[in-house]
């Protein structure tokens, strides 16, 4: 109740309860997408599973194909509200992004240093999923125009935005990462990483996703200073 009075919470929850059934799906969505990581935040994981749990059975009871956040592939670009001709177009122009996903998959393995570690590697991945992105527009142009009810998952589609518009994509995303984990020399930075990132027991990108809106909420300020929003709005779109 708390959370939900909120004013960054409380406008989902409103859409969230006053929704039309047609519209159940992507409110559930939306209210999971704010409300989680404050809640986490405030009253703990187990809260917060009970929260997704409530809204995951609310929403599949009105729509059976119904997709929440929480139980979708990491790093695949997603179809909510679709049919099955629709899905099987997302599926057939996703294909080589979602090839992207897994590779990210791959640099996540072996902890929070090996990927650290690694970070130059991110840079071609990235640039690859550039190219890709636009070929997805392209291919999927009719779903994308918002004509369906269909509504494809963003998370992949937006996470270049800021980076792929650049001369130089692998340059910008090499600058964009070199910034941010430059930070990590700044008190407050390193705070942030330890209250937050090495706390996940395995690191995967899974667990990546799971506890990035703490990690961005905590080095935002000092990130948007010295970095931009650009390394910000991709942090939001993994």
């Amino acid at each position: 109740r708390k959370i939900s009075a909120e004013e960054t919470v409380k406008e989902c929850v409103t859409t969230f309860s006053r929704g039309a059934p047609t519209q159940a799906c992507l409110s559930a969505n939306a209210l999971l997408t704010c409300a989680i990581a404050p809640i986490q935040t405030e009253c703990g994981e187990e809260t917060s599973e009970w929260v997704i749990k409530y809204v995951t059975k609310f929403a599949t009871a009105i729509d059976p194909r119904c997709k929440l956040a929480s139980q979708l592939p990491i790093g695949k670009v997603i179809g909510v509200g679709c049919t099955a001709e629709e899905e099987a177009i997302i599926e057939h122009c996703a294909a080589p992004l979602n090839d992207i996903g897994a590779r990210m998959e791959e640099l996540f393995q072996g902890g929070l240093q090996a990927m650290i570690k690694n970070v130059n590697s991110l840079a071609p991945v990235f640039a690859g999923g550039c190219n890709l992105t636009d070929e997805f527009r392209q291919c999927a142009a009719f779903l994308l125009s918002g004509r369906t009810p269909c509504v494809v998952s963003s998370c992949m589609i937006h996470a270049g935005d800021g980076i792929c518009d650049q001369p130089d994509p692998t340059k910008a995303i090499d600058d964009n990462l070199s910034c941010v984990f430059a930070q990590v020399q700044e008190p407050s930075f390193a705070k942030c990483v330890r209250s937050t990132l090495t706390t996940v027991k395995q690191f995967t990108l899974s667990s990546f996703r799971n506890i990035l809106p703490k990690f961005v909420d905590c080095t935002e300020e000092i990130v948007r200073v010295k970095c931009g929003e650009t390394p910000i709005k991709a942090c939001l779109f993994v």
